[in-house]
């Protein structure tokens, strides 16, 4: 009986395996360009919210935000710097806290 619940869950692994080596394979054609993501300009509720300016190439400018928990109920703003990579190289706030990724 566990040789027949091991084969099946080997089955099970394998056949999963298979499907998502099928759907990562990248597929030819004369599909459509990838549309842009639509850019979330502001998110809110009673308590807090958070809104964001982007560059022209779509990258996030600036975020505003506002939490009565992480900021006290102050407004901080956060400007976000980016290397010629597009990958964020510090996020500094007003109140010259830095945000540094390794």
């Amino acid at each position: 009986m566990q040789l027949k619940n091991l084969i099946r869950k080997a089955a099970f692994v394998l056949a999963a395996g298979a499907l998502f080596f099928m759907s990562s394979c990248k597929k030819g054609g004369n599909e459509p360009a990838p549309q842009a993501p639509a850019a979330v300009k502001k998110i809110s509720t009673e308590d807090e919210s958070m809104a964001f300016e982007y560059n022209a190439d779509g990258t996030v400018r600036k975020a505003t935000i506002k939490s009565n928990e992480a900021t006290n109920g102050d407004v901080i703003n956060y400007t976000v710097s980016y290397n010629s990579a597009k990958q964020i190289t510090e996020i500094t706030a007003d109140n010259d806290e830095k945000i540094i990724p390794v």
